[in-house]
């Protein structure tokens, strides 16, 4: 992987405190308040790499079969389990990854100009909290 799109632990660091500073306080006072949720609400999702390994294979065979080869990824979206008995973290926030496939050219970078969800191929989710109360970096 080019060095260009990882990130040191210091500048993760920085991010996940803005996203305190900026979001997560302002989330959770509400979510308390609407008796979604008793504690903070989770600030990480962690995901087994082997379970992710597999998921990357489940899409690329999906997309082989499809005759997709190139311009694959993944989206990540935020969501939140429904506040029922049902689910066992209910009220609690989530990340889930959903596949997409490139539209469009690329730029001179390797950036998609434009890419779009395959919708009917699996989504992932079911990463697990980091903890309670929420852990930082």
């Amino acid at each position: 992987m080019s060095g260009g799109k990882r990130i040191s632990l210091k500048e993760a660091k920085v991010l996940e405190q803005e996203y305190v500073k900026t979001r997560a306080n302002s989330l959770n006072k509400t979510l308390k308040s609407k008796g979604v949720i008793e504690n903070e609400d989770v600030r990480d999702v962690w995901f087994d790499l082997n379970a992710v390994k597999e998921y990357i294979a489940y899409v690329e065979a999906e997309a082989a079969k499809k005759g997709i080869k190139n311009g694959l990824g993944l989206r990540v979206y935020l969501g939140a389990y429904p506040n029922d008995q049902k689910h066992l973290n209910a009220g609690e926030s989530t990340v889930f990854f959903i596949p997409t496939q490139q539209v469009a050219s690329q730029t001179k970078n390797g950036d998609n100009i434009d890419n779009e969800n395959m919708e009917d191929v699996d989504g992932f989710n079911w990463g697990q909290n980091g903890g309670y109360p929420p852990r930082g970096i």
